[in-house]
């Protein structure tokens, strides 16, 4: 069976599994690049599963940063940080549909704004994260 690319059709942890870090992402990237939305988030719940809790944060802050940024840049570190401490599944859900994950900036950005200790919780986190 092979997928809609053309390569065999492995589970993408398995080909994690044996690629070196920095083939991980190139390997990620083309697979997503040629995947139909539905595959795309398949093989990004299959790179999730195959990472260790760190790596997944990572691997999704990293994914959501840049679509956080276009909307509120000037936050979009502190946003970032907020929307992590959800639910991975639903963090996967967000990165599908641009309209959901619109309305948890806002909200995100709302809580900042409106919460002392949300937005101070939030910068010191931000520190640690950026050096």
């Amino acid at each position: 069976k092979h997928a809609v690319c053309g390569m065999p059709e492995a589970p993408l942890s398995a080909s994690l599994a044996e690629a070196r870090p920095e083939q991980q992402k190139q390997l990620l990237g083309e697979r997503l690049a040629e995947a139909t939305p539905e595959q795309q988030k398949q093989l990004l719940g299959e790179r999730l599963a195959a990472a260790t809790p760190e790596q997944q944060t990572q691997f999704l802050g990293e994914r959501l940063y840049p679509l956080i940024q276009a909307q509120a840049p000037t936050v979009a570190g502190k946003v970032t940080i907020t929307l992590l401490k959800m639910d991975n599944g639903e963090l996967l859900n967000l990165l599908h549909s641009p309209d959901a994950l619109n309305s948890k900036i806002v909200e995100a950005v709302t809580v900042l704004e409106g919460d002392p200790a949300a937005r101070a919780e939030a910068e010191a986190a931000w520190r640690l994260v950026s050096g």
